[in-house]
């Protein structure tokens, strides 16, 4: 795993069972759209005055997904010992 590339490793989805792996999918997905919420906060100045409206699309998009992901994954984080 180690040595595999991002795509080989997406390529390779074996149908066994994953123990928490939709939650880990899910804080995954809350982690990347943090991110992409985080990047348009930081893009939201004069110098992308004119992409304005799409900006705040797209970060209110992404609160949003990071809100949905974490709800999937509360379930299996509670269930999980401390």
């Amino acid at each position: 795993m180690r040595n595999e590339t991002v795509a080989a490793s997406c390529r390779r989805s074996p149908r066994v069972p994953a123990p928490d792996g939709g939650a880990t999918a899910a804080l995954h997905a809350a982690q990347a759209a943090a991110l992409v919420a985080r990047v348009a906060r930081n893009s939201d100045g004069p110098r992308y005055a004119e992409h304005a409206e799409e900006i705040t699309h797209v970060r209110n998009a992404a609160d949003e997904l990071r809100e949905r992901s974490l709800v999937l994954a509360e379930p299996t984080l509670r269930r999980s010992p401390q």
